[in-house]
């Protein structure tokens, strides 16, 4: 899999099914109805952790040093007739580019999307901004400003409330006081940067539904938080304070900035009902219900997803890289002994593979040597992996000699090293066979780098080619 097509999956694909799954499990705990403000959050947060913890496996493997293993790749491998197209071959190469097509058709599609979102949302900020430089402090009170352009109250930053000056004179004092005062619970929360991030939330993942309806869900959360506020200062001023919010909705007709908190911050129909009818209850609020079920299943859910994720991040670097050059290989520890003394049958690179006769990519070289040769350590190192039987590779060694570098010694008839073993360079290791899938004992090799294989031609002394 590409690089691109593992970051689209860990970041959008997996957190976007794990987010549903909350969603389902939110609908069957509490139904249609509204949870408390607290636990409005948690279930946000849980739904959003998985792209953090994505995000954070991507760069851990991309930045990763040599001490994680090259994937092993499915291969076939035929090294002895002296032929230089003889080699291993990747049979996922078309897979791979399938891959990347699948998911640059998706990256197009999420920019898009972005394009149509991010512009309208700077706009929204900009308007706000411009609001309360414009505006002009009112006596009602210290923090209350009076500006000219159409819009619903709004708590804006510095602890500011700003007020449409139409909707100002509409009101009466009393409406008045209760809208101030609703602002003013919306500061006291922290919600001015909060209902920010809300938005940006909401654009940035703007294919991801069950997000997009949590945010509405804390956002309703917080004004009947509000809205409880308020009445339980004043109880005996549920029903004018009812008809001020209709008067504010009937004024502004669901015009509210999408980044900032105020009186009605959304337009559904169905929210504002239920405000109404919560500011209208004698006893202040319907029983809220914690959503246990909901954190039970994240819980239960956070094992496999994780995997998923590991998974996909484990799976950066198989696609074999692209115009590798000597000036890249600067860095590289001093291999200063060739693995076997035998004749290079096979190089890195695009050859035609001798069983299907289909064109293929090597991503090592072939040194054919006498069965029972032995096999060194290029460079000092420490061996990460002593394997059996793996597939195309026979038995193989895996030694990170530093810097990144992992080599790769397969085919192999014998272990002289054991995994966790120190190595010096030049000291036996192996010896040459025909353990996996090959024609002639030979000495399969590879160099990795961070993860990617690279031509081992630019690291190692290798015979030509013969």
């Amino acid at each position: 899999m590409s690089t691109l097509a593992a970051w689209m999956g860990a970041l959008g694909v997996a957190p976007l099914v794990w987010s549903a799954l909350v969603a389902l499990a939110r609908q069957g705990a509490v139904g249609e109805a509204s949870l408390s403000d607290g636990h409005e959050k948690a279930l946000l947060a849980i739904m959003l952790g998985p792209i953090a913890l994505g995000a954070i496996m991507l760069l851990a493997s991309s930045g990763a040093g040599s001490t994680v293993a090259p994937p092993l790749l499915e291969l076939i491998e035929f090294s002895q007739a002296g032929n230089v197209t003889s080699a291993t071959e990747i049979n996922a190469h078309e897979a791979i580019n399938w891959w990347e097509a699948v998911a640059a058709t998706l990256l197009g599609f999420y920019l898009l999307g972005l394009f149509r979102l991010v512009p309208p949302l700077v706009r929204a900020h900009l308007s706000l901004r411009r609001s309360e430089i414009a505006a002009c402090a009112h006596p009602v009170g210290r923090d209350v400003y009076v500006f000219e352009s159409t819009g619903s109250p709004v708590a804006a930053a510095r602890g500011l409330i700003l007020i449409p000056r139409r909707l100002f004179e509409a009101l009466s004092p009393e409406q008045l006081a209760l809208i101030v005062e609703h602002e003013r619970k919306h500061h006291a929360r922290g919600d001015v940067m909060f209902y920010a991030a809300l938005a940006w939330i909401e654009a940035l993942l703007w294919f991801n539904p069950f997000v997009r309806a949590q945010a509405r869900h804390c956002r309703l959360a917080a004004e009947l938080d509000c809205d409880r506020a308020v009445t339980a200062a004043a109880p005996d001023m549920r029903r004018a304070y009812a008809q001020t919010l209709l008067v504010v909705l009937k004024h502004t007709a669901g015009d509210a900035l999408p980044c900032a908190p105020a009186v009605f911050s959304h337009r559904t129909m169905g929210d504002h009902r239920m405000r109404i009818v919560q500011i209208m209850e004698r006893d202040g609020a319907t029983r809220k219900r914690a959503p246990w079920f909901a954190y039970a299943a994240a819980v239960a859910l956070i094992a496999p997803l994780g995997i998923g994720q590991l998974a996909l991040a484990q799976s950066l670097g198989v696609a074999p890289p692209a115009n590798i050059t000597p000036a890249s290989a600067s860095s590289a520890p001093s291999f200063s002994h060739r693995p076997v003394e035998g004749r290079l049958t096979s190089t890195y690179g695009e050859r035609r593979d001798p069983f299907s006769g289909q064109m293929a990519f090597h991503v090592g070289v072939d040194l054919a040597a006498r069965e029972g040769t032995p096999v060194v350590a290029a460079a000092s190192g420490h061996v990460l992996r002593v394997a059996a039987n793996q597939a195309g590779y026979g038995n193989m060694i895996e030694v990170d000699h530093g810097g990144g570098f992992v080599l790769r010694y397969s085919q192999l008839s014998a272990f002289e090293v054991r995994e966790g073993d120190a190595v010096q360079a030049g000291q036996l290791i192996g010896r040459v066979g025909q353990s996996g899938r090959a024609t002639g004992p030979h000495l399969h090799l590879e160099v990795w780098r961070d993860g990617t294989a690279w031509d081992p031609a630019l690291f190692l002394d290798l015979p030509a080619v013969r």
